[in-house]
Order: C-alpha cells, then sequence, then structure tokens
C-alpha cells in the first residue's frame, strides 16, 4: 500500500482526526522503533487490555496507529456484548475483535484462525491478556463440511483458501460452524477472504437460532474468485430476519441501509440491540471515552 494511501486512512481515522499529529507521531514512531532495535512491542488497548505489535502483522500495527480499526464493527461488539454472552471470531486472525469480546467486554470466544503465523500471535495474545478461561483458539478453517482445504501461504495478512492459480499453499483441517459452535453465540464476525458463501452454507443450523442477534460480516466482491454471488449471502441474511446497518459507536445510533456495503453489520431484534447499546458501559481508546 502506498505511503500516502496508508497515512490518509490513518489522520481520516474517527478516533485520530481530532488528533492527526499524534497518529502520525505514532506511525513514524513505530516505523523508526521497529527497524532499528524493537520488532515487537505491547500496547494498551481498549480499557486495560494489550496488544502485542509485530512487523509484519497489519491487524497489529493498525491498533497501534488507529486503536479500532474497524471502527463501526468494533464499536458495535463493545457496545453490544455482555459478560454472559457467547462471541464466535471466524477468521480472527491475531485476535482483535477476540480480545475485545473477552478482555473488555468478558464474554466467552471461540476464535478460529487457520493460518499458523496468525494464530500464534493469537494465542499470545490471548495468554498476555489473561483470558484464557474465556477463549477458546481453533487453528482450523470453517466451511460447508468437515475435511481439508489448502490455504495460501504467501500473502501474509491477506492469505486465504487457495484457489487454482495459487501454487504456495498448505492443507489445513476443516470443520463447520454448526460444528464448533458451544451454543448459541449473540454475536458471530465472519471475515475470511470471500469464502463466506461457504461458512454461511455450514452454518443453517446457527443461523436459525433466534438468540444469534447479529452477523458482522466482509463481503468486499472477493467470492467471485472462487464463482460466488455475494449478493446471495444479503438475500441469505435478509430472509432469515436480518437487516444491514451502520453503526456510529460515537453517539451510539444504528442507520438501515437499504443494500449491503463492504463490512456489514446484520441485526436482528433491532429493539433488543438497541437497549444494549443504549445502557452499555462505555469504553476507552487514545483517551476518547464512547
Amino acid at each position: 500500500m502506498q505511503l500516502k494511501t496508508v497515512l490518509n486512512r490513518i489522520v481520516n481515522h474517527p478516533l485520530n482526526k481530532k488528533q492527526k499529529a499524534a497518529a502520525v507521531g505514532r506511525f513514524v514512531k513505530w516505523q523508526l522503533s521497529s527497524r532499528l532495535y524493537k520488532k515487537q512491542q505491547v500496547i494498551n488497548y481498549v480499557n486495560n487490555s494489550l496488544m502485542i505489535v509485530e512487523r509484519g502483522f497489519s491487524s497489529s500495527t493498525a491498533a497501534y496507529y488507529m486503536g479500532l480499526a474497524e471502527f463501526e464493527e468494533m464499536g458495535f461488539l463493545l457496545h453490544f456484548l455482555r459478560e454472559e454472552d457467547y462471541f464466535v471470531d471466524v477468521g480472527a486472525n491475531i485476535g482483535s475483535f477476540s480480545v475485545l469480546s473477552s478482555a473488555v467486554c468478558g464474554c466467552k470466544t471461540t476464535a478460529i484462525e487457520p493460518i499458523e503465523e496468525s494464530f500464534k500471535l493469537l494465542q499470545k495474545n490471548i495468554k498476555i491478556n489473561n483470558v484464557k478461561n474465556k477463549v477458546i483458539p481453533l487453528n482450523i478453517g470453517m466451511a460447508d463440511k468437515a475435511g481439508k482445504l489448502n490455504f495460501t501461504l504467501t500473502k501474509g495478512q491477506n492469505n486465504k483458501v487457495a484457489s487454482q492459480n495459487d501454487n504456495n499453499s498448505i492443507s489445513v483441517i476443516t470443520n463447520t460452524l454448526d460444528n464448533v459452535c458451544r451454543s448459541v453465540p449473540a454475536l458471530l464476525k465472519i471475515d475470511v477472504e470471500g469464502f463466506e458463501t461457504k461458512v454461511l452454507q455450514g452454518a443453517k443450523s446457527t443461523l436459525q437460532e433466534p438468540g444469534l442477534k447479529a452477523v458482522i460480516i466482509e463481503m468486499m466482491g472477493l467470492g467471485t474468485q472462487y464463482g460466488f454471488d455475494e449478493s446471495k449471502i444479503h438475500n441469505q441474511l435478509i430472509d432469515l430476519g436480518f437487516r444491514p446497518y451502520r453503526y456510529d459507536p460515537m453517539n451510539r445510533s444504528l442507520k438501515l441501509q437499504d443494500q449491503s456495503s463492504d463490512k456489514n453489520i446484520y441485526i436482528r431484534d433491532l429493539e433488543y440491540v438497541k437497549e444494549r447499546i443504549a445502557n452499555a458501559n462505555p469504553f476507552r481508546v487514545f483517551n476518547v471515552e464512547m
């Protein structure tokens, strides 16, 4: 990614707009320190939670630069989840969402990450936050059936289910969400680089459970590489009673969308969700309380 693009994203992030100089300072500090003497460090994340920042892991540096890199989705999670809930994080990566759900909100989490390199950092983040009793990490892939799939090895944070054109890959055990869910999740997050269609096909029972109130799902058109039409995901969730919303964590407001976007929060039982959001404890990141 071009330097100008990265800096624009950082300084225009909602948490950085009023402190752009500090945001640029964090960027410069990390770029220098990670190259000169320190490739890894532990930072304050949200409230009293911690995050390991390591060179080569864009999800961790995004937390360093922007706090909540996925501002709307992470803010929604923090205002919605409660200690008694269960959260399932499909495509957990290094644990950015899972740390928030268990270390900040205090709920049980199943964190699913197929790529071993990211999974190791996920385990470290679970350990330093003392939430090993709350988070179940699974080093497997999610699909429409139990079995094995090949995953790419050379795309860094964008590793994914390998297509026919991908040469360097590794075989990974897969399972379905219906099989691995320990109970009914209140919130489900899916970010699997275009393989969302197959993940949902393995979650038919879970999706029908009324206790599942919201689904955070990324649909950026990447499904076409596997021959999937992502508009069908939108229609499937609509048929199950979900509707897509945008969320503003600053004023805790939800706005109904006419159609899906790149990143979506699908909500079912709107009044229940709105009441939870309104009564949520505030959280703090970069000295901003929401």
